[in-house]
């Protein structure tokens, strides 16, 4: 081997070093419950994969100024950054914290070094227009998903759903009354913040621990789930992080109509019509409990399927090796010190 292509050889081996192991920080507001059970996800994938990460309230990230991060992530609305590292907005809210009514995003964020996008460029519509340049606001595609899990559904006889206070639902006159209803129903399990205890008093069963295994445990426990989505998930056809949990704990799925949901589980799932009204809806969810209960050979097969399309598609793992890859991509690019190095030695 001659010198050159053995110095190349050590570089390159030495870039797999460095892409193999990350030192990760996640901003997170922790009254913000959602952004902080993902950070906590992120933290147990990073674990499984080699990596370290810290979440990391904004209210106390001057704790944090020293860590050298390779990367930090900032999952909330707010032009959070740590220095001397790369910074990546995760955009996963609605839109109108991100973008001005021209279709740009605001000016406070467009200097991140990258963008996490659950929205598809064509998604955002008219708000697409910073990402038709990829040069200048370079993307990947970030979905509030889960980390592996090893739960299996026990017999399908109880409906999990975890109640939220995020988007339009929680305030949704006809969401609270299908709700209502099913609080009444023997089978129904409801989990979330200790605010919902009075407005669901039959089935409400606590607070989930933002730990690797409980919420996986609970629902696979109660073998059905319940996902629902904001109207802003489904005007633009993005998940929210339920469907993803529901299929890794190998539950039987009953989803809204969700686009992203139809269109990557097909029929898999079963599904409701939110349009309705709430005794409809409420029909509906019982009709599909029935169902089950019936059919249980064939709705554990769909459970199954459904797991093995979240397995195959949707790890965190595998999400955040892509993430990896993406940083690699940005800190080794052309005009790099690095590249630039190489480049002095003949070498690219």
């Amino acid at each position: 081997m001659g010198i050159k292509s053995l110095i190349l050889f050590s570089l390159l081996f030495l870039s797999g070093l460095e892409a193999s192991e990350k030192y990760v920080g996640l901003f997170v507001n922790r009254d913000f419950r959602g952004e902080l059970s993902f950070a906590y996800r992120i933290q147990f994938a990073c674990r499984n994969i080699g990596w370290k990460a810290d979440v990391i309230d904004i209210r106390k990230r001057g704790e944090f100024r020293d860590k050298k991060y390779d990367f930090v992530i900032n999952l909330i609305p707010g032009a959070y950054k740590h220095a001397g590292c790369k910074n990546y907005l995760a955009i996963f809210h609605p839109l109108h914290h991100y973008f001005n009514k021209k279709g740009f995003l605001f000016r406070k964020y467009c200097s991140y070094d990258g963008y996490l996008l659950t929205y598809s460029p064509a998604a955002l519509g008219k708000k697409r227009k910073s990402f038709a340049n990829p040069r200048k606001y370079p993307f990947m595609s970030w979905y509030p998903t889960v980390q592996k899990q090893n739960a299996k559904a026990a017999d399908p006889s109880s409906l999990f759903y975890i109640c939220c206070s995020w988007g339009n639902r929680f305030e949704d006159e006809k969401f609270q009354n299908f709700l209502k209803r099913l609080d009444s129903e023997p089978y129904t399990r409801f989990y979330g913040s200790s605010i919902f205890q009075s407005a669901y008093p039959e089935s409400y069963r606590g607070e989930i621990a933002y730990d690797d295994e409980s919420l996986y445990e609970m629902a696979a426990n109660a073998g059905v789930a319940l996902v629902l989505h904001s109207s802003d998930h489904n005007q633009h056809g993005i998940p929210s992080g339920r469907i993803f949990e529901a299929a890794a704990a190998s539950c039987i799925i009953i989803s809204d109509r969700n686009a992203f949901v139809q269109n990557t589980f097909g029929d898999n799932v079963l599904y409701i019509n939110t349009g309705e009204d709430a005794v409809s809806i409420f029909n509906q969810i019982r009709g599909h409990m029935n169902w089950i209960r019936e059919n249980k050979l064939k709705a554990l097969e769909m459970a199954k399927k459904a797991n093995q399309i979240f397995k195959e598609n949707f790890l965190l793992e595998d999400q955040l090796l892509r993430l990896g890859e993406f940083h690699d991509r940005l800190t080794h690019k052309p005009g790099s010190l690095f590249w630039t190095w190489l480049q002095s030695l003949g070498l690219s």
